[in-house]
């Protein structure tokens, strides 16, 4: 934003660029957050949002409005989203939106989002990233959902950030992703599609956690938030 603004010179283009932020924050975001069922927004201006969604909204909700920003203003957007049981103390989950922003912009370089994952039995799960991680898990979150996937697939990220770190070569991780993701897949998938799925599938996380301020620990936790979306408990369902 403050690049934008240096870039524009006169008092006309600081009017129009005001007026823009000012139809993103009055328009364009209720437009947008009315779309979702049981969706809230508390607070629109000018580059600030804060809206409340179910858990299996979130995702999308975000990345649909950091479109729209990046459309109307030639700007990037960062977000943090706090993941809590429904019963969860709410300024502490709004603490927890924010300090997750924060780092989205600090830690991932800006247009990035970070999610951080509260459980009732105090455990915090964060992952973060650039904004193109929110296709990965939707697929991923297909896949969960419909049994393509074990949800275990999370953890075997998790054993190889663990196991395979320091001057492990990338092939080297990415190779053992694809055997694991291989193994996952459900057995109704003929040994062609398994391999296909396991290929592509591998390739797109492995290059994703291999990317600058990204990590391994980062693709393992978004695995597992989707594992934690496709198949919702009781009190996952009513965060």
């Amino acid at each position: 934003m403050g690049e934008r603004l240096g870039n524009l010179k006169t008092l006309t283009e600081h009017q129009q660029f005001s007026q823009k932020l000012a139809r993103f924050a009055d328009e364009t975001v209720p437009n947008i957050i009315q779309k979702y069922d049981r969706a809230q927004l508390i607070y629109a201006g000018g580059d600030d949002v804060l809206a409340l969604l179910p858990l299996r909204h979130a995702l999308d909700c975000a990345y649909e409005i950091r479109l729209a920003f990046e459309h109307d203003t030639a700007c990037k957007m960062s977000a943090g989203i706090a993941i809590t049981p429904h019963n969860f103390p709410l300024d502490l989950a709004l603490n927890m939106a924010r300090q997750a922003e924060e780092k989205a912009k600090e830690g991932y370089g800006r247009d990035a989002i970070v999610v951080t994952e509260a459980h009732g039995t105090g455990t915090i799960r964060e992952a973060g990233g650039k904004w193109q991680i929110v296709n990965l898990m939707n697929t991923l979150i297909g896949y969960f959902a419909d049994e393509t996937l074990s949800g275990k697939l999370g953890y075997d990220i998790q054993t190889i950030a663990h196991d395979m770190g320091g001057g492990v070569p990338p092939e080297a991780r990415e190779a053992e992703l694809i055997r694991l993701i291989k193994r996952r897949a459900s057995e109704k998938l003929s040994s062609d599609d398994k391999k296909q799925l396991s290929e592509n599938l591998g390739k797109t996380i492995a290059q994703l956690a291999e990317q600058p301020l990204s990590s391994w620990h980062d693709m393992a936790h978004w695995a597992i938030l989707a594992r934690f979306i496709a198949k919702p408990t009781k009190e996952k369902a009513g965060a």
